[in-house]
């Protein structure tokens, strides 16, 4: 299993974001700071036996903060980030 679902789950619940997905990403947008136009974002990279384990903490820090933030959809997405499947601007970053 890539991400813990039950996660996902818990953040929708709480009511303080927008979830939605495409083929590469989950979305999950604060109601409570809504993105302004101009801003900075954060990549985090890591090894791929760490990026369960990484998500999940990231996951429940980022929503108890009430940030918005997104997260690859699904294994094959975050393996094409990590080795250059996806233009080298992204490459590296998950």
């Amino acid at each position: 299993m890539f991400v813990d679902f039950n996660l996902i789950k818990l953040v929708k619940k709480t009511n303080n974001y927008h979830v939605h997905s495409d083929d590469n990403w989950i979305y999950f947008i604060s109601k409570l700071y809504p993105l302004p136009n101009q801003g900075w974002k954060i990549h985090i990279s890591c090894l791929p036996s760490e990026l369960q384990s990484n998500l999940q903490h990231l996951l429940l820090f980022l929503s108890q903060k009430g940030y918005s933030f997104k997260i690859p959809a699904n294994l094959h997405q975050s393996q094409r980030l990590a080795f250059g499947g996806a233009g080298y601007l992204s490459t590296g970053t998950q």
